[in-house]
């Protein structure tokens, strides 16, 4: 019936094969033979540390906010480099404020008054795509503004 006990779970419980699919042995299963939890914790026991450890869940993958607050999209502008490891990085924030400072009216009085920042703005994507910023990076930035902002 069970041909071997393949890993063992954090919780403290086992996975091994029973009848050739894998199998969540736990104690107390009214569903398992008699004796699979004790012949389990044996078999563990004798396996030692060549009983491979059952991988944790994958990392969390960050989602790229909608919208974030404004200061809080500033304060990861001014972490950004985007010359990357250079000696003398060129910081974002600077460069994008100037081009917020040199556009149209509209474009400025939009970005005084706004207290949130949308991710696909029109004027925040021109600007990066004038400083070649690429999308990615403007999603890092903006996954830093929402972590920023808590």
């Amino acid at each position: 019936m069970l041909a071997e006990i393949i890993r063992r779970r954090v919780d403290g419980t086992f996975v091994g094969l029973v009848n050739g699919a894998e199998y969540h042995i736990i104690p107390d299963d009214v569903f398992a033979p008699a004796g699979l939890w004790d012949w389990a914790v044996g078999e563990a026991a004798r396996l030692g540390d060549d009983l491979p450890l059952e991988p944790g869940p994958p990392p969390a993958v960050p989602v790229v906010p909608a919208f974030v607050r404004k200061l809080a999209l500033v304060r990861a502008l001014r972490e950004v480099a985007l010359d990357g490891d250079s000696d003398n990085p060129v910081k974002a924030w600077p460069l994008i404020r100037l081009a917020i400072e040199a556009a149209d009216e509209d474009t400025r009085e939009d970005w005084t008054l706004a207290v949130e920042i949308p991710r696909n703005d029109p004027a925040l994507a021109a600007i990066a795509d004038a400083l070649d910023v690429p999308a990615s990076v403007l999603d890092a930035v903006f996954i830093r503004a929402a972590q920023i902002a808590g």
